[in-house]
């Protein structure tokens, strides 16, 4: 896997441009996710777009941050990156899953610089509603919550299991949805996901992006475009 690397706030984030000329979408991708999961999807767009796909902070290749892992800051960081690459004046953001939070971010901060929007599966403001309105029991039982298997493959790593890691991951999302990654991408992900740093990050984002404190102002319409 071909990538370049930005200096943002000190730390090197990893990203990738399909395509020609200045970038008009930007790739916002999910929880614990490298640019391997999406490369299919990037090349598919860069027909007729010019794509960026990042990896945050924490996840694929980029370091590891002592930012706080809200969705401000991982909105932030996404518009610092953004001044290292030449860019349409108007962006579209293309997110999925925990990407779509902090597309939702983004627009709030940086209205101006977003023209269009697409959610795949977004994670939503309103998540939290599932730990305050069901039991512990039934929370428990529903899998909603990704932590318990983010801490087992922690565990696992920890104690130099990473072979049984990868045999797992390699049957769980994405390739449990998707069967067609070439096998440059396949070692790439499998890759990212022995890598203790992606667990560490992963459960401080989905902490971060489930406090009530970060989910207010992004449960009203505001400045999100029609």
């Amino acid at each position: 896997m071909i990538l370049q690397y930005a200096k943002v706030f000190g730390r090197n984030m990893a990203y990738r441009i399909y395509g020609e000329g200045p970038v008009d979408v930007v790739l916002m991708t999910g929880l614990g996710s490298c640019i391997g999961e999406y490369e299919q999807l990037a090349q598919h767009l860069s027909k007729r777009h010019t794509v960026l796909c990042y990896e945050r902070f924490g996840c694929g290749s980029s370091e590891e941050t002592e930012r706080e892992r809200t969705p401000v800051n991982i909105a932030v960081e996404c518009a610092e990156l953004l001044k290292w690459v030449a860019h349409q004046e108007k962006i579209i953001l293309v997110a999925h899953s925990q990407g779509g939070l902090y597309a939702n971010q983004f627009v709030r901060l940086y209205p101006d610089q977003v023209g269009k929007v697409l959610l795949f599966d977004p994670l939503s403001p309103e998540d939290d509603l599932f730990q305050r309105k069901l039991t512990k029991e039934e929370y428990r039982k529903s899998g909603v919550d990704k932590t318990a298997g983010l801490r087992i493959n922690l565990w696992l790593l920890r104690f130099g299991m990473g072979g049984l890691v990868k045999r797992m991951m390699s049957s769980a999302p994405p390739f449990y949805y998707y069967k067609d990654f070439t096998q440059d991408e396949t070692d790439y992900i499998l890759e990212c996901l022995t890598r203790k740093k992606v667990y560490h990050t992963a459960l401080k984002e989905y902490e971060m992006s489930h406090a009530r404190e970060n989910l207010e102002c992004l449960r009203t319409k505001g400045d999100f475009p029609d």
